[in-house]
């Protein structure tokens, strides 16, 4: 769950999965890896197996965090 939905980058990455509910699991997998990320979407990209695998498509939303040093570059530090 995001703390600040107001700060936010939305991201997806490509997995590949043997059915909707794998990919599903893989991208939920790699939003635990990933702190203050969500999975919103989980869609199918290819209609013919290629190694009884499909390409899914994993769309996420991160929270974005301000960059310090870039805080102090601004002010002349």
């Amino acid at each position: 769950m995001l703390h600040d939905p107001e700060h936010f980058e939305e991201w997806e990455l490509e997995v590949r999965a043997t059915d909707q509910k794998a990919a599903e699991r893989k991208c939920e997998e790699i939003a635990v890896n990933n702190p203050l990320t969500q999975v919103l979407l989980v869609t199918q990209a290819t209609k013919t197996p290629y190694s009884n695998t499909y390409r899914f498509i994993c769309w996420f939303r991160s929270e974005t965090t301000p960059n310090d040093s870039d805080s102090d570059i601004s002010k002349g530090n």
